[in-house]
């Protein structure tokens, strides 16, 4: 028998094979014929490839499943049937399903699913089955899913593994896109399979884990049982071989593989035991995970409760009856309480749809039951929700459950906390179902009779169980129990007198806190109907005149009390209410003693009544002793009304009626604090009710006078002393003259002045000031009548008193206002005023006026009066104010507003100066005034102002004023201007002021003004001033003054030295202000002036704009006027010259050169660093140079007009040192920049080549420069310089030479260049070509080079000829041709040379003479006439490199046969003509002998097979399995595909030889770095490839059991394998299956194949004959 593993990769190539034939991509290419034989073959082994389709190997199923489905789907339509049939009968179906419904393979899965749909669809019987496997549920929901694919919310279990080229684009996809039988409908069983992993919690269908689980035991559980039953068979008819025909049948009780059953031993041969055939009629699966589910009927609670409010009803008709019957019967608590949450959720989710509920009785009958509270809160929940139907309500009520809903509302006398919620449940059921059935129709008429429901709820018992609720003092309940009354009384006056006699006034009072204001509105409804005896025996008459006058909604109570419950519940101590905790004490005591009974009654029986019960329906009085012992007036509590902070406003029903009975309490009173109150009581009536009847004859003046004397004799203020003058000024108001007449008789003006003169005294605070202010108005009332305006010269302390409040208007604004008030009054007689000016009340306005106080305007006002009616008025005005105010004063008609604006408007001009400083000079004088007991005229005697006295005046001017008002100035003729500007330029008048002013002056007059100006001292003020601020304002008016025509030459004609030598100095202190104005100034000044340019270059002031520019600090703008001002001074024509050669020692040449053209841009360039080979410029060479000239600048002596200029000496500054200068150019600088063009290249070579000489060390760099300048043109070398040059660089034949190769070329190529450029003989008259020689044979690499430019120089002159003979030449070139050594470069260069020479004219000839000499014929023969014609050329490829083939000239063609690959047919030539030879019969019935009896020859027949079928190099995974077949086997490997090879990586074991053991493979970890985890090593897979080939059965050392195609794929990849971790290797094995899985390419090359390859019947041949009773499947 071989090895497992062995038959698993045998069985998987073999499957993997006719896979690839007939359901692969690859199968498009198998011919019609191949396909059709296979099919026929196959078909006739269907057996087999079933029992394939159960080897435990994932590859082999997967490849079996999909051959079955190619086969399945080319049969005729009667074949087809029987096939189905036999599955079913042989339990392959059934196997199937179990595949299809858990595999974890998904492309297993997926085929399994469409196979299963091959073999069901279109069957009735396997469709019959498949109803009793899978709950019906489920099966509807696929049909629904089917027409309706959007309803599956969650993707389909095997989409996930469709490959994604194969998405479909719609959802969910069709998993079978091939044709089928027409009954076949693809779609359905694969939604029912892709379901089943989807939980589904519904009213009516339950799957989860739980079910599938049982699914999968049950398939499994008839799979073994039907596995063992064949079992069985098998060894029967091994027994009943063994056994004798005739020996007797007994029964096999212990063989049988189920308990309990016998079958006849046969009593003949074999054929005597009949075949199996599954009793699939009577399968069925139950699932009893469901049992504990709560069901009823059909429907799962917990399945609806759990998804409320998701859950949707199919019939929510037939479920609620379900539920309402089962609540008939049911028993269980429990139970019962869940039907009632589902009955809940489901009439309230269709109330719509189902209307009234029809079983109300039920409920009625279950809410009887008092002892069952969790049934009860289930119910009162159900009929909160049921009550939203008003038919509902009706029904319970019909029903008797009101009777039932009250007992339990009992319950709550219980003190059961639980009582209280279901107490509180009912009487929100009750409310729901009065304010659902009203008693007013929707036109607001009332309903006659009331409706049933509401006179049920309005009984005398339903209202008294409904009142009594309010004793047990929970708020929650008590606001719901006074809500339900109020609802049945709203609309019905008869349930008053009902609600009045069940005693709920005392029960409403008894928890003021929970009445709420629904209770105070029923008490309020019940005193409005007369039913008012308890509330006033129980409450103040305050408290019931509030509750009288609230409304039944709430609303602010007038009187400024609050409604009738918040002062119940609060602290009220209002005009008409006193209430507090006190008094809510006393209430409650009095209703709980009243109650007491019925308290005690219900504790005892909680259906007690309060008629019943309490013996006196009435309570007794209560008393209050607080409110007893206040004041009242006609209901009002005084001390409240009188408290006008806190009631502002205080009604009253009849004033007079208030008035005359308070002046009558004021009569008898003699308590300060009642008449206090007494009199803000009368005086807050009397303001808000002006025209009273008792205000026209006021009959209580003696009393308020009296109060006045008292206040006065008492010298001190009081509430009392406030209220009695408001009293008396509101009584006096009111118009009447009797009233004016009764206050003078009852000697009132005495009194009064008694008061002012008492509060004249009296410190000032804020009571003071009020009581006099409340004193002066009644001045001021009095004063406006001409009756008692006489009768007030006889007290002149008042008047007194009016001047003394204006006096301290800061103190009491208010009284001095009103004081202002009465004295304006008081002027309309001459002898009040006569006597108010005595009393100084002209200077006390004044101040008030002058200090800009409140009382200001008012102050105005009666100014006019004072200063007109008076002798000396206008002339103490005008000594202190100015005219302006004097006339506005005295003029006719003048009011306060025309006085104040003319006294506070302010006037600063040249004429005129009147201002806020002035003003406060007039308050001091008047507070002078008023302090001084002195007369006015003695204290203003030879007073000035000193604010005018201050001011600086010229010509008459005020100075200070004339910016601004230039044009009122220049409103004058020429000689009045010069006056004033001559005045103005005087340099005793120069101050900052007067420099404003011409500056003004200047700007607004112009030429005028500056043909008069005198400049000196400006511009002296400008150079010399110690005042920064004064020469910074000269500096500004001399600016100006050059700006103008006159002004210019003014300034050059008079001040020319002191601009150029002492203004300009003033440009060194930047710290100045002035700085950018004395710039401007000098450069517009100087200018061009001739003079001016020459004084700067003699006194050296020229320092000055250098030194403003050269300093970075410097403001940009003023270097740039400074940079303007040099540039003015070089380019003049006269000082130019003089100019640049000063400015040269300062500056580099290229800065002097900028200030020439653009002199704006030097002080950048002088910031900036420069860098290049004309000049050099650093942030070091600009600070010397700043400090330079600075420090010459302050040490400059400009008086002496002789200077000689120190320079920078930036020639030596460490930035430049370094540098070699030659021309005006940076040699290092000049070499290394990119692109320079020179000016003068002559004069800068020849400077170069003389400075060799003086400079050895800078010999290179000078070379690279020349070299780099005579590029760029063709220079004239001058001959000292070139004799220097060839000293320095090309020394003689015994002269050192210190130069290296670099400057050696450098040389040569100067010289080469000079003199293809000499046009004037000077290079040749000053080289020797023995030197330049002499020069190539020192430097190798150069020779060739200098043989070169000595050939030229040859061919120029015959000087050098000479040269040439002279010195040696000539036999230094014969050794370069002689020597063996040198190259042939080398010998033409010299060769050149000497004919050069011998084409000499004058000398050739001797030259010619000496290279014929027999001593140098034969080196110069060869060489002799033109070159040779063997001779290599320098244009040639002497020296070079010859072409070599190139690698790319191969062809494609010759490198494959170079590595012997013969070229290629194409692919499809080449697979028709392969598989055209396959042997269909033999390949299946080595698949089928494998399968069915893995035994050695059949192994070995199976390997001849695959010997054959080797030619097929297009399934790499079939060739690596064939490979390790072999290798299992021992066999060689021969194959020629390196593709696979390579891609493998895995070194193939030598043959093994029959007496030696296998040698371990080396195996090669693979390159992508994959790895398992895996612990093993290679020697684990060299032990497993052993005992395969040994056939060695070892149970320790037994191989995984997987797919030999697995097992090479995990060698392939890299993986080591550990033989004890089977199912690892497995699930690993087939994780790898799944990702490279080829099941959707299978499917779409199945498509439409149905078509060409749909065998008939006679296609098959003598096949299977499809008996029913044959088990060859199973």
């Amino acid at each position: 028998m071989p090895p497992a593993p062995l038959v698993d990769a045998i069985l998987a190539l073999l499957a993997s094979i006719l896979a690839s034939l007939l359901a692969s991509p690859r199968a498009v290419a198998t011919p019609d014929p191949v396909a059709s034989a296979l099919v026929a073959a196959l078909y006739q082994r269907t057996g087999a490839l079933l029992q394939l389709a159960r080897v435990d190997a994932v590859g082999v199923q997967r490849h079996a499943v999909n051959i079955l489905r190619a086969v399945l789907e080319s049969l005729p339509p009667e074949t087809f049937r029987a096939v189905q049939d036999k599955a079913r009968n042989a339990a392959q179906l059934l196997f199937f399903v179990s595949l299809a419904a858990g595999s974890p393979d998904p492309p297993l899965r997926i085929g399994a699913i469409l196979l299963v749909t091959l073999l069901v669809e279109g069957n009735p019987s396997s469709v019959e089955l498949m109803e009793r496997v899978f709950p019906k549920p489920l099966v509807l929901r696929m049909l629904q899913l089917s027409e309706n694919p959007t309803a599956l919310t969650r993707p389909l279990a095997h989409t996930r593994c469709v490959p994604l080229w194969r998405k479909p684009a719609a959802y969910p996809p069709d998993p079978s896109p091939m044709p089928v039988p027409p009954a076949c409908q693809t779609r359905l069983w694969s939604l029912l399979f892709d379901m089943l992993s989807v939980d589904f919690f519904e009213p009516t269908f339950i799957w989860d884990a739980r079910t599938r689980a049982e699914l999968n035991d049950k398939l499994i559980s008839e799979l073994d049982t039907f596995t063992r039953w064949r079992a069985w068979r098998a060894s029967a008819l091994e027994l009943s071989q063994a056994h004798d025909a005739s020996a007797a049948t007994a029964p096999l009780h212990d063989d049988s593989p189920v308990a309990g059953t016998s079958h006849p031993r046969p009593a003949g041969h074999a054929r005597a035991i009949p075949p199996l055939r599954w009793n699939h009629e009577e399968f069925e699966v139950v699932y009893d995970s469901l049992a504990g589910e709560l069901r009823v009927g059909q429907f799962y609670l917990d399945a609806i409760l759990a998804r409320v409010p998701e859950v949707k009803l199919a019939q929510p008709g037939v479920f609620v009856e379900e539920m309402a019957h089962h609540l008939t019967f049911c028993t269980d608590v429990a139970i019962r309480c869940r039907i009632l949450q589902a009955l809940k959720w489901a009439y309230g989710e269709y109330m719509p749809v189902l209307g009234a509920y029809r079983y109300m009785e039920p409920v009625v009958m279950h809410l009887r039951a008092l002892d069952q509270p969790l049934v009860r809160e289930c119910l009162l929940s159900f009929l909160a929700q049921a009550f939203v139907l008003r038919d509902n309500i009706k029904s319970f009520v019909a029903a008797g459950g009101l009777d039932p809903l009250m007992a339990h509302l009992a319950t709550v006398h219980s003190g059961d906390p639980a009582a209280l919620t279901v107490g509180i449940s009912i009487l929100e059921l009750l409310i729901l179902a009065a304010s659902l059935v009203p008693s007013l129709d929707a036109h607001g008429r009332l309903l006659v009779p009331p409706p049933r429901v509401r006179t049920a709820l309005a009984a005398p018992n339903y209202l008294a169980a409904i009142a009594q609720c309010l004793l047990v003092g929970d708020s929650e309940l008590s606001s719901r129990a006074i809500l339900l009354i109020d609802l049945l009384v709203r609309d019905s006056e008869s349930l008053l007198y009902d609600v009045g006699s069940i005693g709920i006034e005392p029960m409403l009072l008894l928890h003021p806190l929970h009445m709420g204001q629904p209770g105070a509105n029923l008490l309020a409804r019940l005193v409005a109907a007369g039913v008012d005896a308890t509330v006033r025996r129980l409450l103040p008459d305050g408290m019931v005149a509030l509750l009288c006058a609230a409304p039944s909604t709430p609303m602010a109570i007038r009187s400024g009390d609050t409604p009738f419950y918040d002062a119940l519940v609060g602290d009220v101590d209002a005009p008409r209410v006193m209430w507090g905790p006190a008094e809510r004490e006393l209430l409650t005591a009095a209703c709980a003693e009243h109650l007491a009974p019925l308290v005690t009654a219900l504790g005892q029986d909680p259906l007690a009544k309060y008629l019943d019960v309490v013996p006196s329906t009435v309570p007794d009085q209560v008393t209050y002793p607080r409110l007893d012992a206040e004041l009242v007036v006609r209901g009002v509590f005084v001390r409240n009304m009188a408290d006008a902070a806190r009631f502002p406003v205080t009604e009253v029903d009849n004033e007079n009626a208030f008035v005359s009975e308070a002046l009558a309490c004021l009569r008898t009173s003699s308590e300060h604090q009642s008449q206090t109150a007494l009199v803000r009581c009368i005086v807050g009536v009397v303001a808000a009710h002006p025209h009273l009847a008792v205000l026209s004859a006021f009959p209580a003046f003696d009393i308020v006078v009296s109060l006045l004397h008292d206040a006065a004799a008492a010298a001190t203020v009081s509430d009392l002393l406030d209220g009695v003058l408001d009293l008396i000024h509101r009584v006096l108001a009111a118009d009447s003259e009797s009233n004016a007449k009764g206050f003078v008789q009852a000697q009132g003006l005495p009194a009064l002045e008694a008061v002012l003169v008492m509060l004249g005294e009296l410190p000032v605070d804020t009571q003071v000031a009020t009581s006099l202010q409340l004193a002066l108005r009644l001045v001021a009332v009095l004063g406006s009548r001409s009756a008692t305006r006489t009768r007030l010269l006889l007290v002149p302390g008042t008047v007194a008193a009016c001047v003394r409040a204006v006096e301290r208007w800061e103190a009491m604004p208010h009284a001095a206002s009103v004081a202002l008030a009465a004295i304006a009054a008081l002027t309309a007689e001459d002898a009040h005023c006569v006597l108010l000016v005595e009393h100084k009340a002209l200077f006390a306005a004044l101040a008030c006026m002058a200090e800009g106080g409140v009382v200001a305007l008012d102050a105005a006002g009666v100014l006019p009066a004072l200063v007109n009616r008076s002798d000396n008025g206008a002339v103490d005005l005008a000594r202190l104010v100015d005219m302006h105010v004097v006339r506005a004063a005295v003029r006719d008609g003048a009011c306060g507003h025309d006085v104040l604006d003319a006294f506070t408007a302010d006037a600063q001009t040249p004429h005129r100066v009147w201002n806020s400083a002035m003003r406060a000079e007039v308050a001091a004088v008047c507070r002078r005034l008023l302090a001084s007991p002195l007369p006015a005229a003695d204290v203003l005697d030879g007073w000035e102002s000193e604010v005018l006295a201050a001011e600086p005046v010229v010509a008459g001017l005020f100075v200070a004023y004339i910016v601004g008002a230039e044009d009122e100035v220049l409103d004058c003729d020429d000689a009045d201007l010069a006056t004033v500007v001559t005045g103005l330029c005087a340099a005793d008048a120069l101050t900052v002021v007067t420099c404003k002013a011409l500056h003004a002056l200047l700007g607004a007059g112009g030429e005028r003004v500056a043909a008069v100006v005198d400049p000196l001292a400006l511009v002296d003020a400008v150079s010399s001033a110690d005042d920064e601020h004064l020469a910074s304002e000269a500096a500004r008016v001399v600016a100006r003054l050059v700006s103008l025509d006159a002004g210019l030459a003014a300034v050059r004609t008079g001040c020319g030295e002191v601009v150029t030598r002492g203004l300009l100095a003033r440009v060194l202190d930047e710290t100045l202000r002035m700085v950018p104005t004395v710039l401007v100034i000098a450069w517009t000044a100087i200018g061009t002036e001739p003079g001016m340019l020459a004084d700067l270059l003699a006194c050296g002031s020229v320092l000055f704009p250098l030194a403003v520019v050269v300093e970075c600090g410097r403001r940009e703008t003023d270097r740039v006027v400074a940079a303007s001002m040099l540039a003015n001074l070089v380019r003049s024509p006269d000082h130019g010259e003089a100019a640049r050669a000063i400015l040269a020692q300062y500056l580099i040449p290229l800065h002097v050169q900028t200030l020439v053209t653009t002199p704006h841009r030097l002080p950048a360039m002088l910031d900036a660093e420069l860098v290049q080979p004309n000049a050099v410029w650093s942030r070091g060479m600009a600070a010397a140079l700043a400090r330079a000239v600075r420090v010459e600048a302050e040490e400059l002596d400009v008086g002496s007009g002789r200077w000689q200029p120190a320079g920078a000496q930036l020639a030596s500054h460490p930035d430049v040192a370094g540098y070699t200068l030659v021309s005006g150019i940076y040699v290092e600088l000049f070499v290394d920049a990119p692109i320079f063009a020179i000016a003068d290249v002559s004069g800068f070579v020849s400077g170069c080549m003389a400075a060799m000489s003086e400079s050895p060390d800078k010999v290179r760099v000078l070379l690279a420069a020349v070299e780099k300048a005579v590029r760029q043109s063709r220079p004239r070398v001058e001959a000292e310089s070139l004799a220097a040059f060839v000293a320095a660089c090309v020394p003689g034949v015994d002269t050192p030479d210190e130069l290296d190769d670099a400057a050696s070329g450098s040389a040569l190529r100067i010289l080469a260049a000079l003199l293809a450029a000499d046009l004037n003989g000077v290079v040749t008259s000053g080289l020797d070509v023995n030197r330049l020689a002499a020069l190539g044979k020192r430097h190798p690499a150069m020779e060739i080079a200098a043989l070169e430019l000595v050939q030229q120089c040859v061919q120029l002159s015959d000087v050098f000829v000479d040269q040439a003979l002279d010195g040696g030449l000539i036999g230094l070139l014969l050794n370069i041709l002689a020597s063996p050594s040198s190259s042939s470069e080398l010998d033409l260069a010299a060769a050149a040379v000497l004919r050069a020479c011998v084409a000499d004219p004058r000398r050739g000839s001797e030259v010619a003479a000496e290279l014929e000499q027999s001593r140098n014929v034969g080196i110069w023969a060869p060489y002799a006439g033109s070159a040779p014609a063997d001779a290599p050329s320098s244009g040639g490829d002497v020296g070079g490199v010859s072409a070599v083939p190139s690698l790319a000239a191969s062809s494609w063609a010759s490198s494959l046969d170079d590595v012997g690959v013969d070229g290629y047919a194409d692919a499809s030539d080449y697979r028709d003509s392969s598989m055209s030879e396959i042997d269909v019969d033999r390949l299946v019935a080595a698949l089928a002998g494998v399968a069915v009896e893995p035994s050695a020859g059949m192994v070995e027949e199976a390997l001849g097979v695959l010997d054959e079928w080797d030619d097929d190099d297009d399934d790499d995974e079939s060739i690596v399995e064939r490979r390790e077949v072999s290798t299992q086997l021992g066999r060689p490997v021969e194959s020629d595909d390196e593709s696979i090879e390579s891609e493998s990586e895995v070194a193939t074991p030598a043959p093994a030889v029959a007496d030696a053991a296998p040698e371990a493979p080396v195996v090669a970890p693979a390159d992508d770095g994959s790895d398992d985890g895996s612990e093993g090593s290679s020697n684990d897979v060299a032990d497993l490839l052993e005992v395969v080939s040994d056939g060695s059965s070892d149970d320790d050392h037994a191989p995984p059991q997987a797919a030999s195609g697995d097992l090479l794929a995990q060698i392939r990849m890299g993986t080591q394998l550990r033989a004890v971790d089977t199912e690892a290797v497995r699930q690993a094995s087939a994780a790898a299956r799944a990702e490279s899985s080829l099941s959707g390419a299978i499917l779409a090359s199945m498509e439409g194949r149905r078509k060409v390859m749909t065998l008939t019947s006679e296609d098959l041949r003598d096949g299977w004959s499809g008996d029913e009773g044959s088990d060859d499947w199973a």
